[in-house]
Formats: C-alpha cells, structure tokens, sequence
C-alpha cells in the first residue's frame, strides 16, 4: 500500500529541504508499499539525481559503486520515519553494469561483493510506487530485471548451501549434534534463498522470507512444507542428527531444482 500520495510525498521532501532541483526520478518502496508494512515501518524513498546531491548532515550507506556510498536523510512525518536515499544515475549505470551477463560470465560479478544497499536498490525497483519519473523507473526496472543479478545471488546461496552442509555432515560426524543443528538451519536458510532468487525474489532480511514464500509460493517446496522446517516444527531434540538428516536432504532437492 501506499502511504502518501506522490503530491504529499514531493511536499514533504520539500519542506525538509530534502528535494533536489532537478531529480530525475522520484518513488516510494520497501515494506509499505508491498503491503507488508506494520504500525511501525519505515517509509523508504528513492531519490535519483542526475549529479551528487547531499545536504551535508546526512548519513551514508556503503555501496560498491562509486564513490562507495550514498547519503542517506532521515525525518518523521505522518507518524512514520522516512529513509531518503539518494542515487546518482551514473552509479545506477555502474552498479546494472557490475550485475550484467557479461560481467558474470567473465567472472568479475560476484554476488558476495554487494551490500545490502545494493541488494535492497535492486529488489525495490520491481516493488515500487512512482513519485516522479515513471519511464526512468520502468526501464531500470527492466533493465535490471535482464541482468544476471537473480542468478549471481542464487549461485552465492547455492555456494553457502555447499559450505554449510559439509559443515553439518561433518558436525554429526564428530558428535557436536547442537552445532550440526545450527548448521543444517543455515543451510535451510541458504537453499530458500537460492530458490526464491531464482524466481526473482532477493531479500537480505530473513525476517521477510516467510512473506516471500508466500508470494512466490515456488512450486519446488510449498509453503507448508518450507514452514515445517523454518520453525522445526518436526524435531526432536532426542534425535537431532534425524532432523538434520532430513533437512540436508531437503536442501539438496531443493538446489537440483534451482534453475540458475
């Protein structure tokens, strides 16, 4: 849902002396406006400047992309905290281009070097109410939408999926059951998000992971089943090395039907 409308929106910013001259695009994301959101989210607005804008008493985020973050303003109205991020065009260009096939195929792209501003950036751009600029929104939308971005994340989830389970084979092996446990969770966790990334659904945050099977709901592990595990329901703490025995082998099926 949408908190405010794109005239209140531009109001606010302007009275907090928050809006450039020029921008060339403005929209509104993140938990509120897939409906998600709760009394107390945060409103999360992306502002694209065609040069560096920052009022100087701002935060900043880390990004990979030059100059290595983006000022970050903050403020409340209506009730809520409102996030301002603030992107340059050009790091927009260098951050489509770090996540293309190219890139990727020639081994430079590498998921593990995106922060999650980056990440949330991305993800955002499909789930996004438009303030100003719908055409710049909607070709960055499928601009990034064609990159390999939903791929290199799976890969790096699948990798952590392989780290873990070995990890949690040898755990059982010698006996450290409460760490074998924890591993096979991770493990869970990562084989989840290699499948929700491969149908175009990335998210840094595990506390939305249900929300996101729920939306996807990915014909490879219903919801039930997923739920099953994320809140163990199944185990039991007198034979703990059969419920990891039983989730490692849900995570492998779940990344030979992984689609990369």
């Amino acid at each position: 849902m949408t908190v405010v409308t794109p005239h209140r929106c531009l109001e606010l910013l302007a009275e907090h002396e928050l809006l450039p001259a020029a921008p060339e695009a403005i929209y509104l994301a993140g938990s509120l406006v897939r409906g998600w959101g709760n009394p107390s989210s945060d409103v999360d607005v992306y502002v694209i400047v065609p040069e560096p804008w920052n009022r100087g008493d701002g935060e900043t985020g880390p990004v990979s992309v030059a100059p290595g973050t983006v000022p970050i303003h903050a403020f409340i109205a209506e009730g809520r905290r409102w996030d301002v991020e603030y992107w340059t065009d050009s790091q927009v260009d260098e951050l489509l281009g770090l996540v293309s096939w190219a890139s990727f195929e020639a081994g430079r792209a590498r998921a593990e070097s995106l922060t999650t501003h980056e990440t949330a950036f991305m993800q955002r751009l499909a789930f996004a109410d438009v303030v100003t600029g719908a055409e710049w929104l909607s070709r960055r939308a499928r601009q990034f939408d064609d990159a390999a971005v939903k791929t290199m994340i799976a890969s790096r989830a699948l990798y952590e999926l392989d780290l873990l389970t070995e990890d949690a084979v040898g755990m059982v092996q010698a006996g450290d059951l409460h760490s074998a446990v924890l591993a096979a969770r991770y493990a869970f966790g990562a084989a989840v998000e290699a499948l929700l990334a491969s149908h175009a659904e990335f998210n840094e945050q595990a506390k939305w992971r249900a929300r996101r099977m729920e939306d996807v709901a990915p014909a490879e592990l219903t919801f039930e089943d997923y739920w099953a595990i994320e809140t163990m329901r199944d185990f039991d703490p007198t034979a703990p090395e059969k419920w990891v025995e039983d989730v490692l082998r849900v995570c492998q099926h779940i990344a030979g039907e992984v689609q990369l």
